[in-house]
């Protein structure tokens, strides 16, 4: 008999760049300032994440 494989709970992300961690978020706050919306990403790590940004249209992205 052979075991089925098991699914991964974090699937690999296709547009992980080599070296790059995935760090996962276990919090989200959503403050209002002058400019617009300050978005703070918590994590487990304590410390600050490289990120990289991007919109298209009404959708914006973080890396």
């Amino acid at each position: 008999m052979v075991s089925p494989t098991p699914t991964p709970t974090n699937p690999p992300n296709p547009e992980q760049r080599s070296g790059e961690q995935v760090v996962p978020i276990t919090g989200v706050k959503a403050n209002a300032t002058n400019k617009g919306v300050e978005v703070i990403l918590q994590t487990t790590l304590g410390e600050q994440l490289q990120v990289s940004n991007c919109s298209t249209g009404n959708n914006w992205c973080l890396d």
